[in-house]
């Protein structure tokens, strides 16, 4: 609407109006259902800053895996027996599923509670844990991966953990949740509604 009367005026063409009207309608629908984001915001999104039509920065797209992840997380071995993995889950597990790695460190796979009953069910207590995880591709991030990527994993996959792995050695060097997602958005929801307290101002000596 600025762009249609700011032409109009500028060239003395009233008569023009419903025409210039139209085509900037036009101009700013197929620019909302092509584009990702506002041509205004394009710039700065080819720079990493995916910024929304809203103007707000998507948290998880701004930080990456490496800034939230887990250090040293909680490992399993590909040489622990099922029945230790068994007592494991039964006794000491905290968490769903955990990382599987072999004895130099480098991420096999993922063993999850569900596996571990399905395998007590089937009365499989033969092997070791090696020997029981999935040849498909293992679910895994890097330190650079975007938080808004490892996101789509968990939603892809099922799952609410995705280990975080170095990309030449592969060993396992963080672990992402569900849960470390969930607190960047509650901490961006939180710094748009609270504002924060201003510094008070100095005594009057200090400022002269």
């Amino acid at each position: 609407m600025t762009g249609a009367l700011f032409a109009a005026e500028l060239t003395n063409h009233l008569s023009a109006l419903p025409e210039t009207i139209a085509a900037g309608a036009a101009a700013y629908a197929v620019s909302v259902l092509i584009l990702k984001r506002s041509i205004l915001t394009e710039k700065i999104a080819r720079r990493g800053r995916h910024v929304l039509r809203e103007y707000t920065v998507d948290a998880l797209e701004f930080l990456l895996a490496g800034q939230l992840m887990t250090r040293n997380p909680k490992t399993l071995f590909t040489s622990m027996s099922i029945p230790d993995v068994l007592r494991f889950f039964g006794e000491e597990a905290e968490h769903r599923s955990y990382p599987v790695v072999d004895a130099e460190g480098r991420l096999v796979g993922l063993v999850s509670r569900s596996d571990a009953l399905r395998w007590q069910v089937g009365k499989k207590m033969d092997g070791q844990l090696g020997d029981r995880l999935s040849d498909a591709s293992t679910l895994a991030a890097y330190p650079d991966t975007p938080c808004g990527a490892v996101a789509d994993m968990m939603v892809d996959s099922g799952t609410g953990r995705v280990p975080i792995v170095d990309p030449e050695s592969r060993r396992v060097i963080g672990l992402i949740s569900r849960q470390d997602l969930l607190k960047v958005r509650t901490t961006q929801k939180r710094g748009e509604i609270v504002r924060p307290v201003e510094a008070k101002s100095a005594p009057a000596d200090q400022r002269r």
